[in-house]
C-alpha cells in the first residue's frame, strides 16, 4: 500500500461516486417510465460523466491498495454493497433502454409504412405528358417530424 494514500477516504470516494451513479440511473429510469424524453439527453450525459468518475476513483483505489488485496473487511463490504446496488440499477436501466429503443423503432417503422401508403406513386412521362403508373392523381404526403433521440 502506498503510504501517502488514505485508503478509507478512497473507499468513501468510490462508494459516494457509485451511489451518485445509481441515483442518476434511477432518475433516467423514472424519465423513461413516464416518457419524459426532454430530460433523457442531459441524464445520459450526466450518467456518462458519473460512470467515468466512478471508474477513475475505483482505479485510484486499486492502485493505492495493490489491486484491492490490502483492503480491510469494512472497505470490502462497502465496495461490495456499492457494486451490488450499481449492478441492480444498471440491469434495470438496460432493460428499460432496450424497451424504449424497441418501441421507438416500431413507431418509426409504423410511420415509415404509413408514409409509403399515402405517398404519391411515381409518375412516368411519355409523348403525351405525365402518364403515371395507374394513379389517378397525386396524393398528399403527410408532414412528419421524427425525433431520433433514442
Amino acid at each position: 500500500m502506498t503510504a501517502n494514500h488514505d485508503v478509507p477516504a478512497l473507499v468513501a470516494a468510490v462508494t459516494e461516486a457509485g451511489e451518485h451513479l445509481v441515483e442518476l440511473i434511477l432518475l433516467e429510469d423514472a424519465a423513461l417510465d413516464v416518457r419524459e424524453r426532454d430530460a433523457l439527453p442531459e441524464l445520459a450525459d450526466a450518467k456518462g460523466r458519473a460512470a467515468r468518475a466512478y471508474e477513475g476513483k475505483l482505479a485510484a483505489l486499486a492502485r493505492a491498495t495493490d489491486g484491492f488485496r490490502e483492503l480491510d473487511e469494512a472497505g470490502r463490504e462497502a465496495l461490495a454493497a456499492t457494486g451490488r446496488a450499481l449492478a441492480e440499477a444498471a440491469d434495470g436501466n438496460m432493460r428499460r433502454l432496450a424497451v424504449a429503443v424497441a418501441v421507438n423503432r416500431r413507431f418509426m417503422d409504423a410511420v415509415a409504412e404509413a408514409v409509403r401508403d399515402v405517398a404519391p406513386e411515381a409518375v412516368a412521362y411519355g409523348r403525351h405528358g405525365a402518364g403515371g403508373n395507374g394513379a389517378t392523381g397525386p396524393r398528399r404526403v403527410p408532414a412528419v417530424t421524427v425525433d431520433r433521440s433514442l
